[in-house]
């Protein structure tokens, strides 16, 4: 095999990123592999930064935003043309740790059918190994994913290769071989030949598709514990309202093309419009009505077949704005996310709550974990937050203040578990920081909303071309 490698590396506008991405890709110390930069048309002087800064990196410039899937496509056919036999590819918010292409490398060569193997991916900038995926599987009945140990702390103990369903795009190495069409299926988003990434989609679910046909196609799709790469969008409060639309949106074609039984795929729709309603009475409820029109538009352009870039969108950031602080009372603080979650959340939500005495309430299968966050103010909860339980009963009457740290999925079981605590104010708190009081009448605003989505968007279903089209 040809283990000469080409890095793509695809930007738009993340100037100090890719900075920082190419920096980490000078400082390897394995060898074997040119890197090129494949910039989406930023604006933010990304191009000339690269020119001046790194004149060994070969510089591809689109003369407009292609998206991830443009993006790497223009890089993979430029690779492939060449003649390398491997093709990396890595997100521009990413950097890479030393040997992270080798351990790549090495699980490609020792595994004749694998196509693809990417990395294990660590949250960056979070100052703790925790993990944001060991790559993932489609969980096809909810037109979903499910990442493989997201949310574990590694300190460097997981190692192993395993096979997936997909790698994410953010550290994704490809067989130039398996590109040739001569094993792959036919699809409109190969080009010149190749099976690349299908530009239709534009942003997510790209490298979902990629990877699956890479599968139907006979290639295994691997990931490999002992690559590392640091994300950074994973390990902040980032995304708009883009991530919204083109999730939703994408999520639904991606259903649409590959789940051939009718009963199925309407069963797999309709509880994918049903989270998304469950959502969309969150973010009214949360008063993020601006959030409101990605779903709208989401849905409205998945059931129409919309796709490829849409420029109309308007772009909102799904972080709540920085909030004044409140006044110090004593608060009780339930965790009902994850312990990565808990942590990169902590900084904002204690600096709104600044001068407060807190106590963090978390359950007990996460102690060990947020032990390694140094925190000393810790209680452990045996059992999910639920009202009238005898571990949170204790609680009632203690606090000033509950905040009750929640996630979408569990938000009408803490919320009543929150309330039932009798504090003098409480208050939600998301994944993003939007904040909100909770009082008697919040469950029945928020039941109210989401039904009136739920309603309004699987009726819409029934009416769409999706349907339709399957039942003539």
């Amino acid at each position: 095999m040809n283990e000469q490698t080409a890095v793509v590396v695809v930007t738009w506008n993340k100037l100090e990123r890719v900075r920082d991405c190419l920096r980490s890709l000078a400082a390897l110390p394995e060898g074997g592999f040119d890197v090129f930069v494949v910039d989406n048309a930023s604006t933010d002087g990304t191009a000339g930064m690269v020119r001046d800064e790194f004149p060994g990196v070969e510089l591809l410039v689109n003369a407009e935003n292609l998206g991830g899937s443009g993006g790497f496509n223009r890089g993979m056919r430029h690779a492939f043309e060449r003649g390398y036999g491997l093709i990396w590819l890595l997100d521009n918010d990413v950097t890479v740790e030393p040997g992270a292409l080798d351990a790549l490398r090495e699980t490609m060569a020792a595994r004749p059918d694998c196509g693809i193997v990417g990395s294990k991916i660590y949250a960056a900038g979070t100052g703790l190994e925790f993990i944001q995926e060991l790559g993932s599987f489609i969980d096809w009945a909810n037109a979903g994913i499910r990442l493989n140990r997201n949310g574990e702390f590694d300190h460097g103990r997981i190692s192993e290769t395993v096979e997936v369903d997909y790698v994410p795009a953010c550290s994704l190495l490809v067989r130039a071989r398996a590109l040739a069409r001569t094993r792959a299926l036919p699809r409109p988003g190969a080009l010149e030949g190749l099976e690349l990434f299908d530009p239709s989609h534009f942003l997510y679910w790209d490298d979902i598709d990629f990877c699956h046909r890479m599968t139907r196609a006979g290639w295994k799709v691997l990931a490999c514990g002992r690559s590392v790469v640091n994300h950074f969008s994973s390990g902040e409060r980032a995304g708009t309202s883009t991530t919204i639309y083109y999730n939703l949106r994408n999520s639904l074609r991606f259903v649409r093309q590959y789940v051939e039984d009718e009963n199925a795929f309407r069963a797999t729709a309709q509880r994918r419009l049903e989270r998304a309603a469950e959502r969309a009475g969150l973010f009214v409820t949360l008063g993020r009505h601006d959030l409101i029109a990605a779903k709208e538009r989401g849905v409205r352009d998945a059931l129409d077949g919309v796709h490829g870039r849409i420029d109309d969108l308007d772009v909102v950031p799904l972080a709540a704005p920085s909030k004044e602080p409140l006044a110090p009372l004593r608060t009780l603080v339930l965790v009902a996310q994850r312990p990565h979650i808990f942590h990169q959340c902590r900084p904002w939500f204690e600096g709104v709550l600044d001068g407060s005495p807190m106590t963090y309430l978390v359950e007990g299968s996460h102690l060990d974990d947020v032990a390694a966050m140094e925190r000393s103010n810790v209680v452990g909860h045996d059992g999910e937050f639920r009202a009238g339980s005898p571990e949170l009963r204790a609680h009632a009457g203690r606090f000033d203040r509950v905040v009750m740290l929640g996630k979408d999925s569990l938000f009408v079981n803490v919320v009543e578990a929150a309330l039932s605590l009798g504090a003098r104010e409480t208050l939600y708190v998301d994944f993003y920081g939007n904040m909100m009081p909770l009082d008697a009448g919040t469950l029945d605003e928020h039941r109210r909303h989401a039904e009136s989505f739920r309603t309004r968007w699987l009726a819409a279903l029934d009416e769409s071309n999706l349907i339709k089209a399957r039942e003539q």
